[in-house]
């Protein structure tokens, strides 16, 4: 979700003749150089889906898979209780389905969710907020829990004494990424390494620029515990060309791991300030493990034409649903987008939150 008052530097965009990268950024980092044949993927069906409590706004801002659920999280988070901002839903939801609170997840003060991940496993969840103000604890927590046991959920990444919030851990993103202000969007999770995805950085929230950037932590569990490792000073990185017509500036939004093909899947979107339809945009990458480890670009989910894979809403959850490709999950903030309803196409309720399943090839 985008906090700004204020005007978004934009990536320096260069004219090729194919999709191309360039390294940007101010931290220690790999970077990516040129970017491979893109991928083809093509959306084979769209819809909404709903929150229980229509007087709040479906900022659905994370996505990941349970075993045969989805879990869903909103960076809203009603009476200060992170609990009634997590919901579920079963993989086989039906378009215009009405998402579940998750039950026994503990009473804190947990403020503005923006991803969530399994570990492959299928025996761990962990959240993460956005860590953009801090100042303020409740804004800088990194959440895990036992898949089936949420009650059980823990704070990660604290300093000794406060565990209410993830300090050390924010400190860390600090240090490595180089700048005072960080916002974290998404989150994927391999079998020992937490992935944390930047879409924002700067001197403050107010000079602050889009960014398209991976932090790696390394992650444990030790006798039902998670903890937290060392976190890798190497900060993965990229920005888009606008060959290939891309919206510009773009941020990281989501991540999710894929580990039958051993890759990330990410989104990034585009906005601009106002509340009207077309100020969202947003694409789908994936990206091989190998090449975030050597610095290598993102592929850019493309249409069999070769033109971008483009939505019309902002992507802001990602996940691999077995039997219907990628499901793409969007928060369009409190523009009324035209969304794919069971009875036709229709303007968005603000308690709405449309969604695209893609095949990628």
């Amino acid at each position: 979700m985008s906090q700004k008052a204020m005007k978004s530097r934009s990536f320096t965009i260069g004219l090729t003749a194919a999709v191309a990268m360039i390294a940007v950024g101010v931290a220690p980092a790999v970077g990516a150089q040129v970017a491979p044949t893109s991928a083809s993927g093509s959306v084979t069906s769209s819809g909404i889906v709903d929150i229980p409590d229509h007087k709040q706004r479906a900022d659905l801002s994370g996505i990941t898979k349970v075993g045969e659920k989805l879990i869903i999280v909103n960076d809203r988070t009603p009476n200060k209780d992170v609990g009634q901002a997590v919901f579920t839903a079963p993989t086989d939801f039906g378009n215009g389905a009405t998402l579940e609170p998750l039950e026994s997840l503990p009473n804190l003060n947990v403020q503005k969710l923006e991803g969530v991940t399994t570990t492959p496993s299928g025996d761990y969840v962990f959240a993460t907020t956005a860590f953009d103000r801090g100042d303020q604890p409740e804004f800088n927590v990194l959440l895990g829990w036992p898949a089936n046991d949420p009650a059980k959920a823990q704070i990660l990444g604290s300093e000794d004494g406060a565990a209410a919030t993830s300090g050390k851990l924010r400190s860390q993103l600090v240090k490595t990424l180089g700048t005072p202000f960080v916002k974290i969007e998404g989150i994927a999770a391999s079998k020992d390494k937490l992935y944390l995805g930047v879409r924002e950085q700067g001197p403050d929230f107010k000079q602050a620029e889009y960014v398209m950037k991976i932090v790696t932590v390394d992650y444990s569990v030790t006798g039902g515990k998670l903890e937290l490792g060392k976190m890798d000073p190497n900060v993965w990185k990229m920005a888009p060309s606008n060959s290939s017509d891309l919206k510009a500036p773009l941020g990281l939004s989501d991540l999710a791991f894929d580990a039958k093909q051993d890759r990330l899947l990410m989104t990034t979107s585009y906005e601009k300030r106002g509340a009207e339809p077309e100020n969202v945009a947003g694409y789908l990458w994936q990206l091989p493990l190998a090449n975030l480890e050597t610095g290598k670009p993102a592929n850019l989910v493309a249409k069999d034409s070769g033109a971008p894979l483009e939505f019309t809403h902002k992507p802001e959850g990602v996940v691999s649903v077995p039997g219907k490709g990628v499901m793409v999950l969007h928060d369009d903030d409190e523009r009324l987008t035209t969304v794919q309803a069971p009875d036709g196409p229709r303007t968005r309720s603000l308690f709405e939150a449309a969604y695209d399943f893609v095949a990628v090839k």
